[in-house]
């Protein structure tokens, strides 16, 4: 009996010992492997759903994120995620960069053309994804030069037909191959301000329009050769009379006032002020061509000439186109009396035609064409003549008068007849015509009159020529009168 209870003793303590034994805590190390321990049963895994193999590190390394994030969510957190790009479609216009600059070329004619046709100007542009219109400032380049033709925005922009891109915004600037360039503000499609510069960018005129686009306020700068300041042209458009009225005037290299014309839809009047350096004024009575002569300039024996006014430069161009031998005079009324008073005629004519005429000049005291006085100069025959015609019958002033032969080196020919306190003198491009008295030459003085006895204070005045033959022609560059 007692045996068995001292092996019952036994058994007893060799439990608690292993009980004991299991409640020590244990070291693990870092190198051992992690294990999981449930010490509670409801973690146990259920019998129909038994539990996943656990993965190898390497394989969880080597494994896509979107394993990474199936093992445990509450663990590792996904990389984000990349945008998507949607693929282009038939529909769905390319996706461009909004920011690329397009390079477009065109041709003289404004026609869309490549770099391989010889193109005159390109264009640097961003268009708009959306609207394709130009996003920003457009610029355009002349092709030769690399240098700036157009630099601006549009309002709207058409992409097919150049010719019709006229509908600017803001400030837009229009450049020449040289530099210089006119700056154009534009207000809801209508230029309201334009100011013009030179190639060194000096403002070189400026004009302000109102809104039916004519010109409120402008004035223009006029330059010399090597881009002086030599004058001003200064007006507005003038609402109660409907046109455009100005004044241009002229310096002197100190700065004093030369002249003074009006000017009435860019052409000058026939009247205009001339000064002297030291101010004195006197009245000259003009036309130089820039636009066709003014209703008080008369044609006689317009039947027999046609007449053309030429731009550039400015000229009127006379040509015969009747028979040989005809006489034409192009004269106005000027009030002055010229017998009293001093007075100086000038008309400078051009000779660069194909078929020059022979005989030209100028004329005064013009009454009809059987009366008048005029001087004229034949290049044949290198000689000049100054005369009167009295109903008719020509006065001859020159009877017995022997000359010296003309020399006429230049095709451009500047005629004048001057009376003033030194007397009567004529002309040609500055050199006074002489005759020989005995073996000296000396200045041809005679004052050839119409009517001498007659007094009177409106003289008409202009140029005179002649033809040859048919299809003879001249070149009328200006004619002026003036009151010394």
């Amino acid at each position: 009996m007692k045996s068995k209870a001292l092996l019952l003793l036994v058994l007893l303590a060799k439990v608690h010992c292993t009980y004991a034994q299991n409640k020590l805590p244990s070291l693990i190390s870092a190198k051992s492997e992690l294990k999981r321990v449930n010490t509670f049963p409801f973690f146990e895994a259920l019998p129909e759903k038994p539990a996943k193999e656990e993965k190898k590190k390497e394989e969880i390394v080597n494994s896509p994120a979107k394993d990474i994030a199936k093992v445990d969510k509450r663990e590792i957190a996904p990389p984000p995620a990349k945008p998507a790009i949607p693929k282009p479609s038939s529909d769905t216009k390319p996706n461009v960069d909004p920011e690329a600059i397009s390079t477009v070329y065109f041709s003289k004619r404004l026609a869309k053309t490549s770099i391989k046709e010889n193109p005159y100007f390109y264009r640097l542009v961003k268009f708009d994804r959306a609207t394709n219109q130009p996003k920003g400032t457009v610029q355009d380049f002349y092709v030769a030069s690399d240098k700036l033709k157009f630099e601006g925005q549009y309002n709207k922009y058409e992409n097919i037909y150049e010719e019709r891109n006229t509908d600017y915004n803001g400030v837009c600037k229009f450049y020449d191959e040289n530099g210089s360039y006119v700056s154009r503000t534009y207000i809801k499609k209508k230029v309201v301000k334009e100011i013009k510069h030179n190639a060194n960018g000096d403002p070189v005129g400026e004009t302000t329009f109102d809104n039916a686009g004519r010109k409120k306020a402008f004035s223009d700068y006029i330059l010399d050769a090597n881009g002086k300041q030599i004058g001003l042209i200064k007006g507005a458009f003038n609402p109660k009379t409907n046109r455009e009225e100005a004044v241009k005037q002229l310096q002197y290299e100190n700065g004093k006032l030369k002249s003074e014309v009006d000017l009435i839809d860019n052409c000058p009047v026939s009247k205009a002020l001339h000064y002297t350096e030291g101010g004195l004024v006197h009245e000259v009575y003009f036309q130089d061509f820039t636009c066709e002569p003014g209703g008080q300039w008369k044609f006689t024996n317009k039947s027999f000439f046609s007449t053309s006014l030429k731009k550039t430069p400015a000229g009127f161009q006379i040509k015969a186109v009747g028979e040989k031998g005809e006489v034409g005079t192009f004269q106005m009324p000027i009030n002055y009396d010229f017998s009293t008073k001093h007075f100086e005629i000038v008309a400078v004519f051009d000779l660069a035609t194909e078929r020059p005429m022979t005989e030209f000049g100028i004329i005064w005291e013009y009454i009809d064409k059987d009366n008048y006085s005029y001087l004229k100069i034949n290049t044949a025959k290198k000689s000049f003549e100054v005369n009167s015609v009295k109903f008719g019958i020509t006065q001859k002033y020159m009877t017995g008068v022997r000359q010296l032969p003309l020399e006429i080196k230049q095709s451009e020919l500047k005629i004048s007849f001057k009376s003033d306190y030194n007397g009567k003198q004529y002309t040609v491009n500055g050199e006074p015509l002489k005759y020989l008295r005995g073996n000296d030459a000396v200045n041809f003085d005679k004052f050839a009159r119409t009517d001498p006895t007659k007094e009177s204070k409106i003289w008409n005045v202009g140029v005179y020529f002649k033809s040859s033959a048919i299809n003879d022609g001249i070149i009328l560059k200006s004619i002026e009168v003036k009151m010394l």
